[in-house]
C-alpha cells in the first residue's frame, strides 16, 4: 500500500486486526486477538520503546515503534470499541513522531503485512524497508 492508496482509518483497522488474526494463528495456535489486557501490557511497551528509538535512534526506527503501537491500539480498539481513546492515542504518537494518523496505519500495515507472511522470524531491516517504500521516505 502506497500512501496515496490509503482508503481510511476504518479498512486500516480491519486489516490490522485481519493480520493479528494471522498472527495468532502462525505464533500461537489461536483463532482469537490476545485478552484486553495483554494488548494493554503490550502497548505499554512499545510506549517505552517508541520513546527511546525517539532519542536514541533514526527516523526509520521511530516509525516501526510507531507501527508497533498503532497495531496493539487498534487490536485493543476491536476489543473494547473506545474510539476516544483510539483516536487519542493515534493523535498523540502521530504528534510525537511527526506524521499523520494516516501515515501511522500504513506504517503499521506494511510492517504488519510482512510479520503475518512469514510469523515465525521477525526481520527488522525488511520491515524498516517496507515502512519506507510505503511512506515513499
Amino acid at each position: 500500500m502506497k500512501y496515496e492508496d490509503f482508503a481510511g482509518q476504518e479498512q486500516a483497522i480491519s486489516e490490522i486486526v485481519s493480520l493479528a488474526l494471522q498472527v495468532a494463528k502462525h505464533q500461537r495456535g489461536e483463532e482469537h486477538l490476545q485478552p484486553h489486557d495483554m494488548l494493554k501490557l503490550k502497548l505499554l511497551r512499545e510506549y517505552a520503546e517508541f520513546e527511546e528509538a525517539l532519542a536514541t535512534k533514526g527516523r526509520l526506527d521511530v516509525l516501526s515503534e510507531l507501527a508497533d503501537i498503532t497495531y496493539y491500539n487498534a487490536c485493543s480498539f476491536a476489543l473494547d470499541n473506545d474510539e476516544r481513546d483510539l483516536q487519542e492515542v493515534q493523535r498523540y504518537i502521530c504528534q510525537r513522531a511527526g506524521v499523520t494518523v494516516e501515515q501511522s496505519y500504513i506504517a503499521a500495515l506494511a510492517k504488519y503485512r510482512l510479520r503475518a507472511s512469514a510469523p515465525s522470524t521477525k526481520n527488522f531491516d525488511a520491515e524498516n524497508e517496507a515502512i519506507r517504500q510505503a511512506l515513499d521516505l
